[in-house]
Order: C-alpha cells, then sequence, then structure tokens
C-alpha cells in the first residue's frame, strides 16, 4: 500500500530544518510565502541542501501576481533553473499561463526542456485555470510530450503504448456534494492510499484500476501529476 507523501511548503532554513524533524517527504522550497511564494535565494538553497536530508524542489516564480510572464521573465526563470539544476535541486515547481486561462504549452515547454532529468511539478497556477478537464490534458502533455490524446464521445483517454489514464465526460454529479465534477481514472501497480481517491479495484493482480474525481482546476496538482507520472511508467513497462 502507497504511503502518502507529505510535502512541506518552506521559506527559510529554519523552516526546512522544523519540517525535515517534523517527517516531511520532499519540501518545496520558496521565499515570501505570505504573498504565495517566489522563488528562493541560490545562498539559501545551498544552506538547506547542505544541512537538510529532505530532498526540496525549488519554486520558480520571479514575483507575486499572475502567472503570465513576458520573454524577460520566463529568459529569468529559465536561468534559474539552469542554477537550481547545477546546485543538485530534486525539481523544479512552476506554472505559466495564456492570457485567456490555459496553460503555456511553448512556455512550459521551454522550462521543461531545461530542467533536463529534474522532477517538474505544476504549482498552483492550476487554480487560475478554466476548466478542469483542459487543466488535465494541458498538465498531461506538458509531462508527457509523446502522449497520444484520444476524445471519445464520453472520454478523454491519453495513450504512451497503451492507455494509461483517462477522463469521464461529461462531468457528472457527486453524491452529497451538489457540484459536477471529472472522473479521473489510472492504471497503477498498486493500491493508492489517499482521502483523495474514490473507488480503487484490482480486477486482475498487480494492476491497481484507481478513480480520482475532480472537483475544481487546482485538484490537477503536484499529488495527482505524480499519481499519473507512476501510470505512465507502468504502462510503458508493458511495451
Amino acid at each position: 500500500m502507497n504511503k502518502p507523501l507529505i510535502e512541506a511548503c518552506v521559506d527559510s532554513y529554519a523552516s526546512a530544518m522544523a519540517a525535515a524533524r517534523g517527517g516531511a517527504d520532499r519540501l518545496e522550497l520558496c521565499a515570501n510565502l505570505a504573498i504565495g511564494g517566489t522563488t528562493p535565494s541560490l545562498s539559501l538553497f545551498r544552506q538547506v541542501r547542505r544541512d537538510c536530508p529532505v530532498k526540496a524542489n525549488v519554486l520558480i516564480r520571479p514575483r507575486f501576481g499572475d502567472f503570465l510572464y513576458d520573454q524577460a521573465e520566463l529568459e529569468e526563470m529559465a536561468e534559474e533553473i539552469d542554477a537550481f539544476r547545477e546546485l543538485g535541486a530534486n525539481g523544479v515547481v512552476i506554472g505559466v499561463l495564456t492570457p485567456e486561462g490555459a496553460l503555456d504549452q511553448a512556455a512550459m515547454a521551454r522550462l521543461m526542456e531545461r530542467a533536463g532529468d529534474m522532477e517538474v511539478t505544476l504549482h498552483r497556477a492550476f487554480d487560475m485555470t478554466r476548466d478542469p478537464a483542459e487543466a488535465l490534458e494541458d498538465a498531461v502533455l506538458a509531462a508527457f510530450p509523446d502522449t497520444e490524446v484520444r476524445v471519445q464521445k464520453t472520454q478523454v483517454s491519453f495513450y504512451c503504448c497503451r492507455m494509461f489514464a483517462c477522463a469521464s465526460l461529461p462531468r457528472k454529479k457527486m453524491e452529497g456534494c451538489g457540484r459536477d465534477y471529472l472522473l479521473v481514472t489510472l492504471g497503477l501497480p498498486e493500491r493508492l492510499d489517499s482521502p483523495r481517491v474514490m473507488l480503487s479495484t484490482e480486477p486482475y493482480p498487480g494492476r491497481w484500476t484507481t478513480h480520482i474525481p475532480l472537483l475544481e482546476p487546482g485538484d490537477v496538482d503536484g499529488e495527482l501529476l505524480g499519481w499519473i507520472r507512476g501510470a505512465y511508467e507502468f504502462s510503458s513497462a508493458k511495451r
């Protein structure tokens, strides 16, 4: 059974060390949490990496406010990714939107290329996207560019060599909630232990079909993308 990953957002040396003592599995290192978080200094990262045993992903956000960045800001973000990669960061946390509220695929591809083999997590910029289905599709394509998207009458499916995830269409009503939701289904090698899971079944040994409802664009977060990565890798291993 999977153990839920505990991630702590920290913006100082003291808070990073406190999170490690408290049992955090991963840090999101940033500055200025009071205004939503911005890119931390290189010196803070060096200190945390030197003394903290917990792996750290670094927020790349040049300023507070919206997530629409001009070319100068994107250049700054790309160079910051280079610097943190060279210093040994486990990953980066990024997000760029278009004026229409969708994920900026071109900008994201540019930043993800600079990240190389580091982990890439998409941050709460998704709170400002227009639609959970669109946010999900954009996030999957940004993380796994070789994905084939197939749109059917009742669902959107994501394939590498075979289907590894799908999202039901149209959205349905969640019992006791009164809100529409999008149902994401993943194929995983283990049962997922999370309160976000609506239903998990094992149709045959070693293959768990897992259903996760999305109520809003912000539900397309780093945790969900980590599970989707697990489904992608599980499917890819069967080639």
